[in-house]
């Protein structure tokens, strides 16, 4: 079974950067798709979530990279029959290894969607969705968690 759950990231990966070439070919600018709620924004951002770095730095190349490290040991180290962890981690692993691949690419990552319905109005792409999905995934799975007593 983890062979699926961790056999997805690459297709996880491939909608990551299938929809950022999409977004930035197709639109370019912007475009609403429900009007003042949600729409379609292509931006580069050269900074981690709510900080902006200068182009250039690569400070958020290498903490994507020390994070993909860290996600990727936890999930080696996790226990082969809690398959909700695994899920949660596979999840987050497509959203680390997404952007990671495009800095290593570009100093950059491409933000798409646009929602701004949210406070603050957040651009953000399917990385950052997986990244979102596996934390929430994770915290279930760790809440439904019964701990074991120690002998």
């Amino acid at each position: 079974m983890l062979y699926v759950i961790y056999g997805c990231i690459p297709l996880g990966v491939a909608l990551d950067f299938l929809s950022k070439h999409w977004a930035s070919q197709l639109f370019g600018g912007a475009q609403w798709m429900i009007r003042d709620v949600l729409g379609v924004f292509y931006v580069r951002h050269y900074g981690l979530w709510l900080m902006d770095l200068e182009p250039g730095n690569r400070a958020a190349l290498w903490l994507g990279l020390l994070a993909t490290f860290v996600l990727a040991l936890c999930a080696w180290r996790t226990p082969r029959h809690e398959l909700a962890r695994h899920t949660a981690f596979a999840c987050m692993l497509c959203g680390a290894l997404g952007n990671t691949l495009e800095r290593l690419q570009h100093p950059y990552v491409t933000d798409w969607l646009y929602l701004a319905f949210l406070p603050g109005a957040l651009t953000i792409n399917l990385a950052d969705l997986f990244l979102v999905v596996g934390g929430l995934g994770m915290w279930v799975a760790l809440l439904r968690t019964t701990p074991t007593p120690s002998p």
